[in-house]
């Protein structure tokens, strides 16, 4: 088993940080805070500068695991601002909530996830009958999109021990900006 300090060193490292802000895309918005991720964020990551690099990691994403934040910045906690949007007539009108996400949020997040896609893949395919695990997979979202058209369209259930099909989504949670 795996310590907290390895855990984190592991997961929530200097490399990791510096990747997920490396493949963010180059026409992607701005956070909250106006900084765009792979134009502002990933250069900072960049060279030598170990000390800059650290004090990163420890001031601006690591605070979102243990919220331990300035009580100044604990606004920051919540990781945006909710801004609601009109949907178009042809849509069918509406409101729609995006989030104008705090990058270093979304990063942590990220590398929170990953963390634990594995284990939780694990324990879902090893404590269920009939789980199917699509993550991963070249096109997986077409291939779970199959998996539940051909399963709903045999369900055929029990009352007393009805089926059940949930399709979870980590990566695409809410709507974010």
């Amino acid at each position: 088993m795996v310590g907290g300090r390895e855990y984190i060193k592991k997961h929530f490292s200097i490399k990791h940080i510096a990747k997920y802000f490396h493949t963010r895309s180059p026409v992607s918005a701005a956070d909250i805070d106006g900084w765009r991720a792979r134009e502002r964020m990933a250069p900072l990551l960049m060279g030598d500068d170990e000390e800059l690099q650290a004090l990163i990691r420890d001031h601006m994403v690591l605070p979102y695991l243990f919220g331990d934040f300035h009580p100044s910045h604990i606004q920051e906690y919540a990781g945006g601002l909710l801004l609601a949007l009109e949907k178009p007539a042809k849509d069918g009108g509406g409101i729609r909530s995006i989030i104008c996400g705090e990058s270093w949020r979304r990063c942590f997040a990220s590398l929170a996830a990953n963390a634990v896609r594995g284990p939780i893949s694990r324990i879902f395919t090893s404590t269920y009958e009939k789980v199917l695990q699509t993550a991963g997979l070249q096109d997986g979202t077409s291939h779970c999109a199959k998996i539940f058209s051909s399963m709903y369209a045999a369900l055929n259930s029990d009352p007393s021990d009805p089926d059940v099909i949930i399709k979870l989504d980590i990566s695409k949670a809410s709507n974010v900006l």
